[in-house]
């Protein structure tokens, strides 16, 4: 399969029309990452960086920030600072995980949200941008943890208006 892209004109400015696939080779314009900045996940962003640029799309960085349970709960009144804080320090880490990725491919954007359903924001921003591609970059889960709770990257395919790609840690994609 061969990718095939117009440099002429910018991924963003490409009509929504135009078909994911067309013919033989695949076109992808718009790839949302959902990402965590704090999390090992990270270590997986490399691969999402080369298929952007293998196809010369935009890359968006996508955080839905939901505070965390012991900041809305525990902590009571003096939770609102904390929470603070820590959302600032999420969304500092993702200005900088941008930052790195642009000096190697200048076409990475990011979408912060704040919201309480994720992979509803995540669905949301997809539709938005127009999205050819949801990459999740996934971590070996725990077994006990994913019994429990499940994994992002299903609860994601549920809501998903486009194609979802899952690169587990420390694999790499390989060329076709």
């Amino acid at each position: 399969m061969t990718a095939t892209t117009q440099p002429s004109q910018p991924a963003s400015q490409k009509s929504s029309q135009e078909s994911l696939f067309s013919g033989d080779s695949i076109q992808l314009h718009r790839l949302i990452v959902p990402i965590d900045p704090t999390s090992d996940a990270v270590k997986g962003i490399d691969s999402a960086v080369g298929l952007a640029k293998k196809h010369g799309a935009d890359l968006f960085l996508v955080h839905i920030y939901k505070a965390p349970y012991s900041f809305a709960y525990v902590r009571g009144p003096h939770g609102y600072a904390e929470c603070e804080q820590h959302r600032s320090l999420v969304k500092v880490a993702l200005l900088n995980l941008r930052d790195r990725i642009r000096r190697k491919y200048s076409r990475c954007f990011v979408i912060f949200r704040q919201g309480v359903d994720i992979q509803g924001g995540i669905s949301a921003v997809a539709k938005e941008v127009k999205a050819d591609l949801i990459v999740v970059l996934a971590h070996q889960p725990n077994w006990l943890r994913h019994l429990s709770e499940g994994s992002d990257a299903e609860r994601i395919v549920r809501k998903s208006p486009c194609p979802i790609l899952v690169v587990y840690e420390g694999e790499e994609l390989q060329a076709a």
